[in-house]
């Protein structure tokens, strides 16, 4: 409807009111958001991230245990641990301090850290060598490519040989592809769009 030619100009500090839905989605989620009007994407992709429940996450982990390795790669242990300052920003890096126990500052005792380095190791992201902690040629390659390290990922999953260890993967990306969370508890949020088009990818290279 046009704009009455009396009426004053609109300010960029009034409120807009966004109505956010998902698609594909029973039953149906939505929020409303009151913004300001000038409100660009960026500012538009920070609000909706916490009213809808989401972290922002499912890249950032991979991304930055990618860039913390760099192009000179992390010292280990002589028990090929990581060193504790690495532990340290790692745990921080992955925020478990709301889910994990202890100072995060011992590889061995924050399982955690452990298991995703060994996760990235097997997605072929990251190697050891010689005492070192170093990226493949891969993740070299993929380290700076938000494009091509989602598709990557989603290519290698559900990792492990056994059944028992791929099942329990296989139904949870199902759930995440299906609009559904696969969080143990009541009223989970539902999944971050970026994440089900992962797993839905996931899937369709079965």
């Amino acid at each position: 409807m046009p704009r009455h030619p009396d009426a004053p100009e609109p300010s960029p500090l009034d409120p807009a009111a966004l109505r956010v839905s998902l698609d594909d989605v029973e039953p149906p989620v939505w929020r409303r958001l009151d913004v300001a009007s000038d409100l660009t994407l960026d500012d538009a992709h920070d609000a909706l991230q916490p009213a809808m429940g989401w972290t922002n996450s499912h890249l950032h982990d991979v991304l930055w245990v990618l860039d913390r390795i760099g192009d000179e790669g992390l010292a280990l242990t002589s028990a090929e641990y990581l060193e504790p300052v690495d532990v340290r920003a790692a745990f921080a890096a992955l925020d478990l301090d709301a889910e994990w126990i202890g100072a995060g500052t011992r590889e061995v005792q924050t399982l955690p850290v452990l298991e995703f380095r060994e996760l990235l190791r097997t997605f072929g992201l990251v190697r050891r060598y010689r005492g070192r902690l170093l990226l493949t040629k891969l993740g070299m390659q993929l380290r700076g490519d938000q494009a091509r390290l989602p598709a990557h990922l989603a290519a290698s999953l559900p990792v492990g040989r056994e059944e028992h260890e791929r099942l329990p993967q296989l139904l949870a990306l199902v759930a995440v592809a299906a609009g559904r969370s696969p969080e143990a508890r009541e009223d989970p949020p539902p999944p971050d769009p970026a994440l089900v088009a992962f797993a839905r990818t996931a899937l369709t290279t079965r």
